[in-house]
C-alpha cells in the first residue's frame, strides 16, 4: 500500500512550502536548511509520483495536483493534532496571522464586521487586510501575499479553489428626470454601460 511508503514529515514540510510558496520562507519557518527543506519536496514527488509545484519567474506556483495534496494532508494533519491534543485532555487553541483580500465595499461593509466577531472569539488570531479589485487579489493568492480573498469576478486560475459564500445585491440609483431622458430601464449589458456614472471603474 502507498500508506506503507509514507512519511509524515513530509506533508508537514510540504504544507509549510504550499503556505508560504517559498522553500527558504519554508526553511526559516521550520528552523531546517533550505536544501533540506527541497530534498523532502523532492522526496514526496518521487513518492507520489507527480510534480507539486512549478518554478516561474523565481517564484514557486503550486500544481493543480499540489492543491489536491494540500487540501487533504492539511485535514489529516488537523485531525491528527485535535486527536492528541484531546488524548492529552486539552483544547486546540486557534492562533496565527492570516492574510485576507478583498472587494472595497464588500470588506466594509461585511467582511471587517465579520473578521471583527471572529477576532473576538479568537483573539490570539491576527488578520493583515487587504482592500481592491479582484484582478489584484488574483495575483497576490498566486504568489503567496495573500492566504484568502474574496472576489467578484468568475474568471480565475485553476489552481486557485473557489467556494459560493455570498450573494451580493447592487442597487442602481437614478432620478426621475434622468430615466425619462435615457428611456425605460432594459436589463442588457449595453444599456446599463450606456449610463452616466457618478463613479464608473472599468472591470
Amino acid at each position: 500500500m502507498l500508506i506503507d511508503h509514507l512519511n509524515l514529515n513530509h506533508f508537514r514540510i510540504f504544507e509549510v512550502v504550499y503556505r508560504t510558496k517559498s522553500m527558504t520562507a519554508a526553511a526559516k519557518e521550520l528552523h531546517m536548511t533550505q536544501s533540506g527543506v527541497s530534498q523532502h519536496m523532492k522526496s514526496l514527488e518521487t513518492m507520489l509520483e507527480v510534480k507539486l509545484f512549478d518554478r516561474i519567474k523565481q517564484r514557486l506556483l503550486p500544481t493543480a495536483e499540489a492543491s489536491l495534496v494540500y487540501r487533504h494532508s492539511t485535514r489529516g494533519l488537523q485531525e491528527m493534532e485535535q486527536a492528541l491534543i484531546a488524548l492529552k485532555g486539552g483544547e486546540a487553541e486557534i492562533a496565527g496571522t492570516v492574510s485576507v483580500g478583498m472587494p472595497l465595499e464588500f470588506g466594509q461593509n461585511v467582511g471587517l464586521p465579520t473578521f471583527a466577531k471572529f477576532a473576538a472569539k479568537y483573539p490570539k488570531v491576527r488578520f493583515k487586510f487587504v482592500l481592491g479589485f479582484s484582478s489584484s487579489m488574483m495575483s497576490m493568492l498566486m504568489d503567496g501575499t495573500l492566504d484568502l480573498a474574496f472576489i467578484d469576478d468568475i474568471k480565475h486560475e485553476r489552481r486557485i479553489l473557489t467556494q459560493k459564500v455570498y450573494d451580493e445585491v447592487l442597487e442602481l440609483c437614478a432620478g426621475i428626470d434622468y430615466l425619462k431622458k435615457v428611456g425605460a430601464p432594459k436589463n442588457t449589458k449595453a444599456y446599463y454601460e450606456s449610463l452616466d456614472y457618478i463613479e464608473y471603474q472599468e472591470g
